[in-house]
Protein backbone atom coordinates (compact mmCIF):
# COMPACT_ATOMS: atom_id res chain seq x y z
CA UNK A 1 0.00 0.00 0.00
CA UNK A 2 1.23 3.10 -0.73
CA UNK A 3 2.41 6.12 1.79
CA UNK A 4 0.14 8.75 1.64
CA UNK A 5 1.67 11.12 4.19
CA UNK A 6 2.73 14.44 2.62
CA UNK A 7 6.19 14.18 2.45
CA UNK A 8 8.14 16.81 5.67
CA UNK A 9 9.74 19.57 4.68
CA UNK A 10 12.79 20.88 6.50
CA UNK A 11 12.24 23.46 8.95
CA UNK A 12 14.65 26.55 9.29
CA UNK A 13 16.26 27.09 12.59
CA UNK A 14 17.92 30.75 13.74
CA UNK A 15 21.28 29.86 15.14
CA UNK A 16 23.35 31.60 17.38
CA UNK A 17 27.13 33.05 16.14
CA UNK A 18 29.12 30.47 18.07
CA UNK A 19 26.48 27.71 16.30
CA UNK A 20 27.02 28.74 12.96
CA UNK A 21 31.09 29.01 13.64
CA UNK A 22 30.96 25.49 15.42
CA UNK A 23 29.34 24.16 12.09
CA UNK A 24 31.32 26.26 9.66
CA UNK A 25 34.49 25.36 11.15
CA UNK A 26 33.58 21.75 11.01
CA UNK A 27 34.33 20.97 7.09
CA UNK A 28 36.70 23.35 4.68
CA UNK A 29 33.93 23.38 1.62
CA UNK A 30 31.40 25.38 1.38
CA UNK A 31 29.60 28.13 -1.14
CA UNK A 32 29.77 31.26 -1.28
CA UNK A 33 26.70 33.64 -1.97
CA UNK A 34 26.74 37.00 -2.56
CA UNK A 35 25.25 39.64 -5.45
CA UNK A 36 27.43 41.26 -7.86
CA UNK A 37 27.53 44.51 -8.83
CA UNK A 38 24.65 44.51 -11.24
CA UNK A 39 22.31 42.90 -8.61
CA UNK A 40 22.64 39.41 -9.82
CA UNK A 41 22.98 36.34 -7.31
CA UNK A 42 26.20 34.31 -7.07
CA UNK A 43 26.74 31.17 -5.42
CA UNK A 44 30.37 30.09 -5.81
CA UNK A 45 32.24 26.53 -4.20
CA UNK A 46 34.73 28.21 -2.22
CA UNK A 47 37.64 26.12 0.40
CA UNK A 48 37.38 28.09 3.59
CA UNK A 49 39.52 28.09 6.97
CA UNK A 50 37.90 29.57 10.22
CA UNK A 51 40.25 30.75 12.34
CA UNK A 52 39.54 32.87 15.73
CA UNK A 53 36.21 33.67 14.68
CA UNK A 54 36.93 34.62 11.30
CA UNK A 55 36.39 32.63 7.80
CA UNK A 56 39.48 32.78 5.41
CA UNK A 57 38.59 32.12 1.75
CA UNK A 58 41.31 32.62 -0.54
CA UNK A 59 40.80 34.54 -4.13
CA UNK A 60 43.02 36.24 -5.93
CA UNK A 61 43.09 39.76 -7.26
CA UNK A 62 40.42 40.18 -10.81
CA UNK A 63 37.97 37.02 -9.58
CA UNK A 64 34.54 37.53 -8.74
CA UNK A 65 35.16 37.01 -5.32
CA UNK A 66 38.01 39.93 -4.91
CA UNK A 67 35.68 42.32 -7.11
CA UNK A 68 32.63 42.28 -4.38
CA UNK A 69 34.70 41.64 -0.88
CA UNK A 70 32.48 44.44 0.77
CA UNK A 71 29.17 42.95 -0.39
CA UNK A 72 26.83 41.29 2.00
CA UNK A 73 27.54 36.94 1.76
CA UNK A 74 26.51 33.93 3.16
CA UNK A 75 28.05 31.28 3.67
CA UNK A 76 27.05 27.57 3.83
CA UNK A 77 29.51 24.30 4.54
CA UNK A 78 29.00 21.52 2.96
CA UNK A 79 28.87 18.39 4.56
CA UNK A 80 32.15 16.02 4.08
CA UNK A 81 34.10 13.46 5.20
CA UNK A 82 37.88 13.81 5.50
CA UNK A 83 39.50 10.61 3.75
CA UNK A 84 42.61 8.97 5.27
CA UNK A 85 44.85 11.36 2.92
CA UNK A 86 43.00 14.40 4.20
CA UNK A 87 40.49 15.08 1.26
CA UNK A 88 37.60 16.26 1.93
CA UNK A 89 34.70 14.88 -0.24
CA UNK A 90 30.84 15.41 -0.01
CA UNK A 91 28.66 12.92 2.36
CA UNK A 92 25.39 14.96 1.50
Amino acid sequence: MPDDDPPTRPTLVDLDVERCLALVGRTPVGRLGFTTEDGDPMILPVNHLLVDGIVHVRTKAGTKLSDDVDRRTWLRSDPTEITGRGIATPTG
